[in-house]
């Protein structure tokens, strides 16, 4: 007759003139099955079950754990439960924590039952693992499939450490929420890599790439996801590949596309129409830092326009202000760290009425100008050592060497200039002199540049390092077939229709007088359509 042992029950009567109780025997099955699985994934040379005692409330496990210098008595104590399976809960909380580690430990402890016990006639089953052998050869089999899967998912954990070093050095000048938008998007692609491209993994090309992406666009349920999610997770993997010097061939990979023209019509813009516009410009801020990882380098001026058309047309959206009060806006006016919306508003000194006012600010745009202020705060002195880099490269710049060096640096400079002169001197030799020279050049460059630097006190500036002009922005909308005042229009008239009395829109809006609010509660002619279409007559 064999004797089944479960998670919940493991009868004695199989241990020959054993006198350790039940539950004692529930431990011992257990702390066997988890010190063997412990030995093969840790740095100790040798963990031993030393005795197992209790007492009426408690039990007692001392582990006798070997390092290479040292042996520790490690004591595991825990309250009696008799309605709880708790070898199962013992096991779960002091040494696994994935059903793969528990089926480790059932395995390890099983053949313990079969080699130092002597239990040759048994069947151990879980219905929660849906685990059952009969046999130490199916014992054995198991513990190497696990041992195999086991040795897969480290591979996996490996991985995930690689793109923590990755975040460190590579993601250390982007915001944390982006930092976490990167690595959640590797997560995504390599837990695909994983599951269905396991003999590469963690290796990837374009045809992994190309493939993942069909996969997204694949998938219906819980969600389509859209264009716009798809891009950014692509972003983070040609980062990634970047990093790894995996090259990519954008070309070959079906990315969906991104709508870049909006047609809208009436002077207010309806919800979707806002939230595609905003797509539009989110995505065309992070289509350039996308781009960035395919240049030597990142074009972070192009990156701070988008940016800052992004922030602007979000700004407009939630505040309604007027295009002349937006341009002139300086940091110092943002109020950003009030944790109540009445505490974190934009104070408007420069009005068309002449008239200060302040507008509140919800979490969502509050969140948004803090990243773009931190962006500013950490690119805008690299940006203007990139514009000097690239006037350097197409002989635009107008340093000499006697704006960025003093007479003792520029005495070095001659004499490491005077060397190419030697006759008889390699390629090799001459590209190190002018590697040097150029190093030293550079070097007192960005000195200059760092010397000279003043942060703006405007919240949105130019290519040109100066506060950005009303027909820039004007500009900016016209490309997307909208005007600044429509926005300012669209917030307006909501506010209205959902009742908000006249007086708080002033104060929002800005208008001299109560009566110029009315102008903006005209219907449009789709408004007009459908109450019509509700209060035709009906005819047979």
């Amino acid at each position: 007759m064999k004797t089944l042992l479960s998670s919940h029950f493991y009868l004695p009567t199989v241990f020959p003139k054993t006198e350790v109780s039940l539950h004692k025997l529930n431990r011992i099955f257990y702390a066997r099955g988890a010190i063997q699985m412990t030995m093969k994934m840790t740095k100790y040379q040798k963990i031993e079950l030393d005795q197992i005692s209790s007492n009426e409330k408690e039990v007692f496990i001392d582990l006798v754990i070997t390092a290479k210098r040292e042996k520790i008595i490690q004591k595991v104590k825990f309250v009696r439960d008799e309605d709880y399976a708790w070898g199962m809960k013992w096991a779960y909380d002091h040494f696994a924590k994935t059903k793969l580690e528990m089926k480790l430990i059932f395995s390890y402890a099983a053949l313990f039952l079969t080699e130092e016990l002597g239990v040759n006639d048994f069947i151990i089953y879980d219905k929660v693992l849906e685990y059952k052998v009969e046999t130490k050869e199916q014992i054995e089999k198991t513990i190497e499939e696990c041992w195999y899967e086991n040795d897969e998912y480290y591979r996996f954990l490996n991985e995930k450490k690689r793109h923590k070093e990755y975040a460190d050095n590579e993601l250390m000048g982007k915001s944390k929420n982006t930092a976490k938008t990167y690595l959640d998007s590797l997560q995504k692609f390599f837990t695909y890599l994983f599951f269905y491209e396991r003999e590469t993994f963690p290796i990837f090309s374009t045809n992994e790439v190309s493939r993942f992406v069909e996969h997204l666009k694949e998938i219906k349920e819980p969600k389509r996801f859209s264009a716009n999610y798809i891009v950014r997770i692509y972003a983070a993997i040609a980062s990634y590949a970047k990093y790894n010097n995996y090259p990519l061939d954008k070309k070959k990979i079906d990315l969906p596309t991104i709508p870049s023209v909006l047609e809208l019509e009436g002077r207010s813009l309806e919800e979707d129409k806002l939230r595609t516009l905003n797509e539009m410009f989110r995505n065309a801020f992070y289509e350039a830092r996308m781009n960035q990882d395919e240049r030597i380098i990142p074009n972070l001026s192009n990156q701070r326009n988008l940016f800052r058309n992004w922030v602007i047309f979000r700004l407009m959206a939630a505040t309604g202000m007027r295009i002349s009060e937006v341009v002139d806006l300086e940091i110092d006016d943002l109020y950003l760290e009030g944790s109540r919306t009445e505490s974190r508003y934009v104070h408007i000194r420069k009005t068309k009425t002449k008239i200060e006012r302040k507008i509140p600010l919800s979490q969502d745009i509050t969140k948004l100008l803090k990243d773009y202020i931190s962006f500013r705060q950490k690119n805008d002195l690299e940006i203007e050592k990139q514009k000097e880099y690239f006037n350097q490269i197409n002989n635009r710049s107008k340093l000499t060497i006697e704006m960025i060096m003093n007479k003792k640096e520029i005495a070095k400079y001659e004499s490491i200039q005077k060397k190419l002169q030697k006759e008889n001197l390699s390629t090799m030799e001459k590209n190190v002199i002018l590697a040097e020279l150029n190093m030293m050049r550079m070097e007192k460059i960005d000195e200059y540049i760092e010397r000279r630097f003043k942060p703006l006190p405007y919240l949105f500036i130019s290519n040109r390092n100066k506060i950005v002009s009303k027909n820039t922005i004007m500009d900016v909308f016209r490309k997307k077939n909208i005007t600044s005042h429509q926005l300012r229009h669209s917030l307006i008239k909501k506010l209205m229709d959902e009742g908000v009395s006249l007086n708080r829109i002033q104060k929002i809006s800005g208008h001299k007088t109560a009566d110029m609010i009315l102008r903006y509660s005209t219907p449009s002619l789709k408004e007009v359509s459908e109450d019509l279409e509700d209060h035709e007559p009906k005819f047979d």
